[in-house]
C-alpha cells in the first residue's frame, strides 16, 4: 500500500449547538473512527480515520457531530450522483409534481432554485413542468453533468453572495429546494440569510433531511458519517426557524428516502392552512411519545447496533464455515457503507468486491478497506452465490431487478429483521 494519502483535510471540534448556538453539548453515542466516507481512491491507499462522536444539545435537544470536516474537502469533488438511482429519479419526479401543485398557480412558470443540486436530477423534474430553474452545486464534476443535461448550474456553495447574484440576475425564487443538504452544513444561519434574500415573499423553502427518529427507531447507524454534521428532528428545527426568520414551518411530511426522512416546508405565515398545521402537530406529538429528543434512546440504539452486527457476522461466518472459498459480493458503495463496514467490524477479506451503478465509483477502491468497486454487469458473468446489499435503502428495487437474473443468489440485507 501507499503512504497515507495527502488529503488536505481540515477538521475541527464544535463546542456550540448548530441550531441554538448554546454550549452544554454532551456525548450520547460513538462509532468507530472511519475515513471520510466518500473518499474512494484509484488504488489501495492507507487513509487517516476521524472520530464519529454524536453530541446532544442540552438546551434545544439538537443532535450533531462533535467534529466538523472542511466542506471544501468533502464536497468540491463528489462521487454520489442522484441520477444513477432509478428510485431517486422517480422520487424527485413525484416530489416536483406534488410541490408544484401545492404551491404554484396552474400553468405558471415559477423560478425554482436548488441548494446543493447535485447532478441536476431534481431540477430536471421541475423543468419538465415548465419551471425556470438554477442549481447551486459546489462539486465541479456534478456541475458538468448537470450542464450537459441542460440544467443551469452555478459551481459554488449556497451563501448570501450567491443568493444575491441569482436575485439580481433572475429575480426572486418561488421555490427554493434543498434535498439531503441541510444535514451537511455547519453554519445554517448563513443559509437562512441567503434564503431570506432570494425567496419571494409568497414563496416557500422546501427541504428534505434524514430523520433522526427513523435512525433511532430502525438502528440505521450507517447514516452517521462526517458529511452529516446534523441529525434533525422537528422540535429543534421549529425553535431554530422561529429565531432565525419571520417565517413558520408550514408543513412536514415523512418520506421513505434514505431509510426515513422528513420533508419540511417553510414560508410566510399567511400561507398557513389548518390541514398543513396538522402535519406539524402530528409529528411533534410522535416525537414526544417516542422521546426522540432525549438521551436515553441513544443507549437503546447501541443495543440495536450490537444485535445487527452480531446477526450479520453470524451470517458471514456461517457462509465461510461451509466453504472458505465462497464469494460474497457487496451491492452498492454509498457513503453509508463506509460506516456500516467499520461499525460491524467487516474486513477486506469478508467481501470479494463491490458493485455499484454509478460510473463515478466504478474502478475505484472503498475508503480504508480498499475493496474494489466494479460495474454490476460483472454479476451476470460471475453469478455470485451471496450478495450483501450495502445500499440497503434500495434493497427492494435491487433484489427485484437482479433476482430473476441470479435465481440462485442469496441477498443479505444488513438491517433486515434486526
Amino acid at each position: 500500500m501507499s503512504a497515507v494519502s495527502a488529503l488536505p483535510v481540515d477538521i475541527k471540534e464544535r463546542n456550540t449547538c448548530r441550531l441554538c448556538n448554546k454550549r452544554g453539548l454532551k456525548s450520547v453515542f460513538e462509532l468507530p473512527a472511519t475515513p471520510l466516507a466518500n473518499h474512494f481512491e484509484t488504488g489501495p491507499t492507507k487513509l487517516p480515520v476521524y472520530p464519529l462522536i454524536v453530541m446532544l444539545c442540552s438546551n434545544c435537544l439538537h443532535v450533531q457531530l462533535k467534529h466538523v470536516v472542511n466542506p471544501k474537502v468533502l464536497f468540491s469533488h463528489y462521487k454520489y450522483a442522484s441520477g444513477t438511482s432509478p428510485v431517486f429519479v422517480e422520487h424527485f419526479s413525484r416530489y416536483a409534481i406534488d410541490e408544484y401543485t401545492r404551491w404554484c398557480e396552474p400553468g405558471s412558470k415559477p423560478f425554482v432554485v436548488e441548494c446543493g443540486s447535485n447532478d441536476g436530477t431534481a431540477l430536471q423534474q421541475f423543468k419538465a413542468l415548465g419551471c425556470r430553474v438554477i442549481g447551486v452545486e459546489p462539486a465541479l464534476n456534478l456541475c458538468d453533468i448537470a450542464l450537459k443535461q441542460d440544467v443551469p448550474t452555478v459551481n459554488t456553495f449556497f451563501d448570501y453572495n450567491t443568493a444575491w447574484n441569482i436575485f439580481e440576475s433572475h429575480g426572486p425564487a418561488k421555490l427554493i429546494v434543498a434535498n439531503n443538504v441541510l444535514a451537511h452544513i455547519d453554519e445554517l444561519g448563513d443559509v437562512v440569510r441567503a434564503v431570506n434574500k432570494l425567496l419571494d415573499p409568497k414563496g416557500v423553502l422546501i427541504f428534505e433531511v434524514q430523520y433522526v427518529g427513523d435512525l433511532l427507531a430502525k438502528g440505521h447507524v450507517d447514516n452517521i458519517y462526517h458529511e452529516h454534521v446534523s441529525y434533525h428532528a422537528l422540535a429543534p428545527l421549529l425553535k431554530f426557524i422561529k429565531t432565525q426568520t419571520l417565517w413558520v414551518v408550514l408543513r412536514v411530511e415523512r418520506v421513505p428516502t434514505h431509510g426515513g426522512s422528513i420533508r419540511v416546508t417553510v414560508g410566510n405565515p399567511c400561507l398557513r392552512t389548518a390541514e398543513n398545521d396538522a402535519t406539524v402537530e402530528k409529528l411533534l406529538h410522535e416525537e414526544q411519545v417516542a422521546a426522540v429528543n432525549g438521551s436515553s434512546v441513544w443507549a437503546l440504539l447501541q443495543a440495536k447496533v450490537i444485535r445487527a452486527k452480531l446477526k450479520l457476522r453470524r451470517q458471514l461466518e456461517t457462509i465461510y464455515d461451509l466453504d472458505p472459498d465462497e464469494t460474497i459480493v457487496g451491492y452498492g458503495a454509498p457513503a453509508k457503507a463506509t460506516t456500516l463496514m467499520y461499525a460491524f467490524g467487516l474486513k477486506a477479506t469478508d467481501i470479494d468486491y463491490i458493485v455499484d451503478d454509478s460510473p463515478l465509483k466504478q474502478g475505484l477502491y472503498t475508503p480504508g478497506l480498499n475493496i474494489p468497486v466494479k460495474s454490476p454487469d460483472v454479476l451476470l458473468v460471475e453469478k455470485p452465490r451471496y450478495v450483501l446489499v450495502l445500499a440497503w435503502n434500495f434493497a427492494e428495487s435491487i433484489i427485484a431487478k437482479w433476482k430473476p437474473l441470479l435465481p440462485n443468489t442469496v441477498f443479505i440485507v444488513p438491517f433486515e429483521g434486526a
